[in-house]
């Protein structure tokens, strides 16, 4: 296998790192990731909540999570080197099971960091809109 094909693990850890440090390594954190967020789990030093990225009910599955453990966080780690199972948080194609979710966290919680590869949401502070989860 050539260098060129392999995946920067160094750089990834690196980024996990980073948002470890940005939400402080909050417990408080729910985590959506193609690979269940164990390596940023890992990297990260997050004892985190995970939401499966397969699953057909993301929506409901974080609002659950959301109540039941009183996350602070959201990470939603966009884009994962070599990993065929993206998280497309555009809301096309495939996506458009996490439009939903999208809509809630960019309409009611401020981003504290946007990155190509990953984004943050306080969910500790509600942004212009009024918050309602209800579906």
């Amino acid at each position: 296998m050539s260098h060129a094909m392999t995946a920067d693990y160094e750089r990834r850890a690196e980024v996990y790192r980073e948002i470890g440090e940005i939400v402080d390594h909050s417990p408080h954190t729910v985590v959506l990731a193609p690979d269940y967020g164990y390596s940023l789990a890992y990297h990260g030093r997050l004892d985190t909540h995970f939401l499966l990225p397969e699953s057909e009910k993301i929506f409901k599955d974080f609002t659950a999570l959301r109540k039941e453990h009183s996350s602070r966080y959201v990470i939603v780690i966009k884009r994962f080197a070599h990993y065929n199972k993206q998280v497309d948080w555009g809301g096309t194609g495939k996506g458009k099971k996490y439009r939903a979710l999208r809509t809630l966290l960019t309409r009611n919680f401020p981003v504290v960091a946007n990155e190509d590869a990953y984004v943050v949401f306080d969910l500790g502070k509600t942004g212009a809109g009024r918050f309602n989860d209800a579906r």
